[in-house]
C-alpha cells in the first residue's frame, strides 16, 4: 500500500489562507485608484499600471478573464486588489483562463489565415489533422464548437462612418453577445449588442466610428464579457474620408 506523507505545518497554513474573510489579504495598501478602475476607450494594462500605481501582474492576478490588453472593454472595472481565495473565486479564474484560452486559439487562427492569404474555414479544410487536433483539445475542455469560431468583416477599409457588415460562425447557440471596435493592442468599444442563432452564427452591422481616424487600423470584436470569450476580426484599414 502506497504510503502519503503531509507536511503538517505547510497545510495548516495553506489551509489559514483559503479561509475567506482573512484580515491577511486586506492588508497591501490601497492603489491610489481605489479598489476598482474603470476602464476607457483605447486603454492599455500598462497605461492603467501607470495611472493606478499598480503592477500588470496584479492586473491579471486580480481579473482573471483578462490575458491582455486586446480583452479589454471600454467601461469594463477591472479589479485592483487581489482579496483571499475561496472555492468559488478559483472556479471563476479557472473559467475565465478557458475563454481566454479559446480568444487566443481563434486568435492565432485568424492570424495564421491571414499569413496565407485564405480563411480560417479554407485553411481547416485543407489540414484535416489541425481540424481533428483542436475538436479533440475542445472536446476535452468542453468548449462547444472550438478551433471553428470565427469572425470575419466586410469592407475591409473605408473611411469613419463606413458601415461594416460583422459575422461570426461556431459560436455557442442563442448567446447574447456584444460587438465592438477598438486598436489592435487596447480597448475595444462595444458599438451595438446581438444575441447568436440556435446554429451560434452572428451577423451585425455597425459603422466605422468617428474616433477611428485617429487608429489607422481598427480591429472588430464578438465577445461574450461574461464567459471572457471574444474573437477578434482581421485589421480593418482606417482610410481618409472622401473629398466632394
Amino acid at each position: 500500500m502506497q504510503t502519503l506523507h503531509f507536511n503538517l505545518p505547510a497545510a495548516l497554513l495553506a489551509a489559514w489562507m483559503l479561509q475567506p474573510g482573512q484580515t491577511h489579504a486586506q492588508s497591501a495598501p490601497r492603489p491610489p485608484c481605489g479598489d476598482a478602475v474603470a476602464v476607457a476607450r483605447g486603454d492599455t494594462l500598462s497605461r492603467i499600471a501607470e495611472r493606478c500605481d499598480v503592477s500588470e501582474a496584479l492586473l491579471l492576478r486580480a481579473n482573471p478573464g483578462v490575458s491582455g490588453s486586446e480583452d479589454l472593454r471600454a467601461g469594463q472595472e477591472l479589479r485592483l486588489r487581489r482579496d483571499a481565495p475561496d472555492l468559488s473565486a478559483r472556479f471563476d479564474r479557472a473559467a475565465g483562463s478557458v475563454g481566454a484560452f479559446a480568444s487566443q486559439a481563434g486568435n492565432a487562427l485568424n492570424d495564421l489565415a491571414g499569413e496565407v492569404g485564405t480563411s480560417v474555414d479554407d485553411l481547416l479544410t485543407k489540414n484535416p489533422d489541425l481540424h481533428n487536433r483542436l475538436r479533440q483539445l475542445g472536446g476535452q475542455l468542453g468548449l462547444a464548437g472550438a478551433g471553428a469560431a470565427t469572425a470575419s468583416i466586410s469592407p475591409a477599409s473605408g473611411p469613419p462612418g463606413t458601415l461594416v457588415t460583422v459575422s461570426a460562425l461556431g459560436l455557442p447557440a442563442s448567446t447574447p453577445m456584444v460587438v465592438g471596435a477598438g486598436g489592435r493592442r487596447s480597448a475595444y468599444e462595444v458599438l451595438d449588442r446581438a444575441r447568436t442563432s440556435g446554429t451560434g452564427t452572428l451577423l451585425a452591422t455597425v459603422p466605422v466610428p468617428a474616433w477611428a481616424g485617429e487608429t489607422g487600423q481598427l480591429v472588430f470584436v464578438v465577445a461574450n464579457p461574461e464567459s471572457g470569450m471574444a474573437l477578434r476580426s482581421a485589421p480593418f484599414e482606417v482610410t481618409r474620408p472622401t473629398r466632394p
